[in-house]
């Protein structure tokens, strides 16, 4: 019987540990009991044991008296073959504690009367208490601390390392792992340059690209305190399983000790959304909004990285638009994503912008979107990263939205048009199912006028009466296409129709996030959303596409609302004048 090698971490004293051995030439019967002890070490009643060949377990239970464990084999071992048994023990006092390992074998107790030495019965098998003592590491102190840290960002982390405490520990060396996902650069991660005062003379990536091994200066008087950088995962939170930095100290090849240290969690940015529909292979509008608590100084880069399978435009006529990004002179679409250039200060704050976006025939398994905001030099500032995608819609046959306007006087009142463009007939019995209602979003300062009807201009397949609805508080038109949940939902044609309700622009100045969503709902409530497209809304300063002014007058209650189609009305006016003249 042979101890095996030591595991990643050396044990340390008076701590739980797992001791593994190779067992070979080993003969055992169903029945028979290894017994296991090695003073001062002692095993948990709770402590786990196992014991394999190869992949394949060895059935057995154990059973621990504190300073021996008793393992009652239920499968035979066989002499040819090598079994590796670990069990999970709790080590000696000290550092070398010149503990002897000793294995016993004994047989099924068969009710024989084998004697011998006194009548004590004799082992089958026995190491002689030849298995050396393992020799346990010193306890680390370690500490890492770092400022805010944005996903994928190049954290600057400060570490101290201090073994002033034992008398056995001159490390040559430090092998620092971090969290997986950080990663080191491969030939120098520290932050600072060398000086002839610095206590780490040389830093650079391990084995691993979240390890880095540290080479120690002679003079450092039992601690060694550095600055380090290394790229932050995506996504970590602090109180994130796992998130735990670990440190060794090495002198050659030989672990003197070892700690470790609760990691810090990185910040995404406060809020980041994006939005282009679900139309498949096609070109649409991608709406992008985010707020941020920090500065870009001196200006920098808003950049998009899409999914391999999107291709991002920065030409007007495939719907790019500086809705809200101060600054903003120039936009690179090269690599797929958008990366805009920004030449002023960006300040904390909500920002906003739509791009072009050529979307795959299919969800992509990977369809995530990051948003990085970098200084001129690259540094990641802020970042959210894997914002889900939205999935794409089979049957959803729709060219990007239009958006109609009247007169522009802030805090007064003016009609908006939605042109829902359909580009082939929405099948409520194919791919993309039924559709029961559409629902359109407000932009934030603007009001419903509740009090003035929604206008179906172009023969939306509607009920006759009752099919919009007007929320106040919540800023949303909702138009039904069924009468009751129960209804069958109608076919939509191909072309285009248009949906217009007056609002109460706002009283300062337009919302950052300045763009309306519609919403191709499956129910009438609006819970099951087929899919949300954006529009571009507009500026004070533009060019009124509506003529003539709304109706003026203040916003009332929320109410909901009992339309006709123009059909309709033009049939009631007929019969209303009718009457009067007879």
């Amino acid at each position: 019987m042979s101890q095996s090698g030591a595991a990643a971490f050396a044990a340390r004293a008076n701590r739980g540990a797992v001791a593994s051995f190779t067992l070979r030439g080993l003969v055992a019967a169903t029945g028979d009991t290894l017994v296991v002890s090695a003073p001062p070490y002692g095993f948990p009643s709770t402590g786990a044991s196992s014991l394999s060949r190869g992949e394949e377990a060895v059935s057995m239970s154990s059973m621990s008296n504190g300073t021996s464990l008793r393992i009652a084999l239920q499968d035979p071992l066989e002499g040819a073959a090598e079994y590796l048994l670990s069990l999970e023990v709790s080590t000696g006092a000290k550092v070398d504690n010149g503990e002897r390992w000793s294995l016993l074998l004994w047989p099924a107790d068969d009710g024989s009367e084998q004697v011998a030495n006194n009548g004590l019965q004799l082992p089958e098998a026995t190491n002689d208490a030849g298995s050396s003592s393992f020799r346990l590491a010193e306890v680390l102190s370690l500490r890492v601390s770092a400022g805010r840290v944005a996903p994928r960002s190049l954290a600057e982390v400060v570490i101290m390392v201090d073994w002033s405490a034992t008398d056995s520990v001159q490390p040559e060396s430090l092998i620092l792992l971090a969290p997986t996902g950080f990663i080191f650069d491969l030939v120098n991660c520290l932050r600072d340059p060398l000086t002839v005062t610095s206590q780490v003379l040389a830093c650079r990536r391990g084995d691993r690209t979240y390890s880095a091994s540290l080479q120690i200066g002679g003079a450092t008087a039992g601690q060694v305190e550095t600055a380090l950088v290394a790229e932050a995962p995506a996504q970590l939170s602090a109180e994130a399983a796992g998130n735990t930095w670990l440190a060794r100290a090495m002198s050659g090849e030989v672990e003197l000790a070892w700690g470790s240290s609760p990691g810090f969690g990185v910040t995404p940015m406060e809020e980041a959304t994006i939005n282009y529909g679900g139309v498949p292979s096609a070109v649409v509008h991608l709406f992008v909004h985010f707020r941020t608590a920090q500065t870009l100084m001196g200006g920098g880069y808003v950049e998009v990285i899409t999914p391999d399978t999107y291709r991002a435009s920065c030409l007007p006529e495939d719907g790019f638009a500086a809705l809200f990004l101060p600054g903003l002179s120039s936009c690179d679409n090269r690599g797929g994503g958008v990366r805009l250039r920004i030449n002023i200060t960006l300040a904390p704050g909500s920002y906003a912008f739509m791009a072009g976006l050529l979307t795959p025939a299919f969800t992509p398994s990977r369809n995530g979107f990051d948003l990085l905001l970098t200084d001129l030099l690259g540094k990641v500032i802020d970042a959210r990263v894997s914002i889900p995608g939205q999935r794409i819609v089979q049957g959803l046959n729709l060219e990007p939205l239009q958006l109609q306007f009247g007169a522009l006087v802030k805090g007064a009142e003016t009609q908006v048009r939605i042109i829902l463009r359909v580009a082939s007939a929405l099948e409520p019995l194919e791919a993309l199912g039924p559709v029961r209602a559409i629902q359109i979003a407000a932009p934030e300062h603007f009001t419903l006028v509740v009090r003035e009807p929604v206008l179906n201009l172009d023969g939306l397949p509607t009920p006759e009466i009752g099919w919009f609805h007007l929320f106040f508080l919540e800023k949303l038109i909702r138009v039904d296409l069924v009468s009751n949940a129960g209804a069958a939902p109608p076919q939509v044609p191909a072309g285009s129709y248009r949906v217009e309700f007056v609002v109460r622009l706002p009283e300062f100045f337009m919302p950052s996030g300045n763009a309306w969503l519609v919403s191709i709902c499956r129910d009438l409530a609006c819970s099951d959303l087929a899919a949300t497209v954006a529009v571009a809304g507009f500026d004070f300063d533009d060019t009124p596409t509506i003529q003539g002014q709304a109706a003026e007058g203040q916003p009332e209650e929320q109410q909901g609302g009992g339309g006709l189609r123009p059909g309709s009305q033009f049939l009631l006016f007929l019969m209303a004048h009718l009457a009067v003249q007879a």
